[in-house]
Formats: C-alpha cells, structure tokens, sequence
C-alpha cells in the first residue's frame, strides 16, 4: 500500500476494510494524517533494553522487530539499547534496525543493567516528542494492536496514567505454556491477573498487600510524564516492580485493559523469564528486597502527597510484609517467609 493512497479508498479493500474505518472513525479520538497514513498525534515510544543471555536471545530479538513493525498503527518509535559488548548485535540485525527510521539503536561500552538501559531510552523517547511510553522486553511478542488499544484506553480514560493488561506465557519456540510447566513467582502473577482487575488510584497498596506483582513489563504503558518522574532503579531483578509501585503512589490512576497485550517468553527448562534463569533460586530473596525499597519508597510519596494518612502507614506496611511472605512461601522459601512476617510483627 502507498503512503499516498487515500484511506477512504481502502475500505473495500478486504481484509483491511475493517481497519481503515476505525482508523478513520477515530480521527474524532485524537488522530491526524501524516503523509497520508493515518497516525495518532500522541506517538508512541518503545523502551527495549536488549542483554543476550543465551544464543537463542538475537532471534527473539529479530522476532520482537517483527511485531513492532506489524504494528496496526504507525504511530511509533522504538529505542533499543544493547547492554554492553557482550550482547552487539549481528551486522545484520543492527543493518536493519538502522534502515527502519522508526528505530534508534544504542550500543552501551560495557554492560549497565536492565534498569538504566530502560531509563536511556526512556529518556531518548521523551526527548523525541512520544506521549507515551510503552516498556518492552527485548524477548517478549507484542500483539499487532498492542499500541492501538493501548491509547484506546488512554483516549477513553482521561484519569488513567497507567494502562497494562494479562499476557500469554509461551515457552523459546513460540508454544503456550502450560500452568504446571510455570514456576511459582510467575504463576502466582497470572493467577492474580485471571482475578479482578486492580485499578483506579493507589493501585501500589492493593498490589502489595492483597494480589502481588502485578503484571509483566512487556504490558505495561505510562504518559510520559509518570515516566520522566519514575525512572527505574539500577537493581539486579524486580525493576519493574519497584517502579511500578512508585509510579502509582505518584500518578494518578492504573486501568487494566482486557485486551492481552503481549505474549511473554518463559524457558521451559526453568518455567520462568531469562533472569530466573540467570540467578535460580537466589532471585526470590533478591526480589523481596528489591520489592520492600520500592513499596517503602511509595509509602513514603504517597504521605507526602497526602494521598496516605500516617495513621495508616502502619497497618499497611504489615499487611505488605505477610502478603510478601505468602510469595516466598509459594515459591518455597520459607527462611524469607519467617523473616518478613518478623517484619509485619515489629511495623
């Protein structure tokens, strides 16, 4: 299809018939032509920070490239940041990310983690103009309406600041991923997402004291304004989590959509992501520390914002160090288990 064809020609043109009149429908929504295609004046702006941890990571990459560029709306840039030499990209995966001028590559000098590459390029993105940024692992499968019903939900919404969904777990090869076949932590997070959905403004306390970690990364789409206010911390593991509890303590609503966003890569050796795989058990205790600095750190901004009285500071921590210690005992580690519910005893 041209860039220069007329859209209103497009509706008898088959399977995108149907495509072509939502688009054209929502131009009352905030949309805008742009060198005759239709994009949303609101772009938007992918975070990818890329580390290759096994061999099989460049092809996830390259399938990764694949979903974004089927993308149902062209509205979008991507900022992949490749954490140091170990992970550089084969010439022909770097040629074609280069060639596409939706995609802006950096190439780190030594390895710097998850978490700043992620705030690099969330910092790239802002600058670039996108409205929204949309997180993005480099080993996870977007759907092609991913971003379209994303900002459906932020043009519906105008409280929300925050819009993640449930996800799809699927093994290196593409295939569903069975419950029995998941390891704990991440089953306990889809079990959790099958329920009610947690929305609405200080979402951080339900998360923490009633459901858990509340989705994967590869879901999750902030404004840009929580995001330049919610970097992420240059943590080992659990990243997300911690900021993810800090940007609804300083936002203003989440919103759950219906709508599975992605399909998220596990390993079937293991029944979890690529960084259980990295530090096995050890990750659980790292996560729960990870995870108590995040959730004390949204405490700590929602008294400031006066959004949590200091009456209610004390039973809320509790609640948070038993609902934690439920984890570490699903996923048993029952030495993290007896140790939180200490915490809960002397909060």
């Amino acid at each position: 299809m041209s860039a220069a064809s007329n859209p209103t020609d497009m509706i008898a043109a088959g399977a995108e018939g149907a495509y072509w009149i939502r688009l054209i429908v929502a131009l009352k929504n905030g949309m805008s032509w742009r060198g005759g295609l239709v994009a949303f004046q609101s772009d938007a702006g992918f975070v990818i920070p890329y580390f290759r941890a096994t061999e099989l990571h460049e092809r996830f990459l390259a399938e990764l490239v694949d979903c974004l560029t089927a993308q149902t709306v062209p509205g979008w840039r991507a900022a992949v940041v490749v954490d140091g030499p170990e992970s550089r990209l084969s010439d022909e995966l770097a040629d074609r990310l280069r060639r596409d001028g939706r995609f802006t590559l950096f190439e780190m000098p030594r390895r710097i983690g998850p978490g700043p590459c992620r705030n690099l390029a969330t910092r790239w993105c802002l600058d670039a103009g996108a409205d929204f940024i949309f997180f993005q692992d480099a080993d996870d499968m977007p759907h092609p309406e991913r971003v379209a019903e994303t900002i459906a939900v932020f043009s519906r919404r105008k409280e929300v600041d925050f819009v993640y969904s449930a996800f799809d777990p699927i093994d290196e090869d593409g295939n569903p991923m069975p419950d029995d076949a998941i390891t704990p932590l991440y089953l306990e997070c889809i079990k959790a997402l099958r329920g009610e959905p947690v929305e609405g403004p200080n979402a951080w306390i339900t998360i923490g004291t009633e459901t858990g970690f509340v989705t994967l990364t590869s879901t999750v789409a902030v404004r840009a304004p929580l995001a330049a206010q919610c970097m992420f911390p240059a943590a080992p593991v659990s990243q997300d989590c911690h900021t993810f509890y800090r940007m609804s303590a300083a936002g203003s609503a989440f919103a759950r959509s219906d709508f599975k966003f992605s399909k998220y890569r596990m390993r079937k050796s293991s029944g979890g992501g690529s960084i259980f795989t990295r530090f096995g058990d050890a990750y659980y205790m790292m996560k729960s520390q990870v995870d108590l600095d995040g959730f004390s750190t949204a405490m700590r901004i929602a008294l400031s914002r006066g959004t949590l009285s200091p009456d209610q500071a004390g039973p809320v921590m509790r609640k948070f160090y038993e609902r934690l210690a439920q984890t570490m005992d699903y996923t048993g580690d029952h030495n993290a288990a007896d140790l939180l519910r200490g915490f809960a005893v002397c909060a």
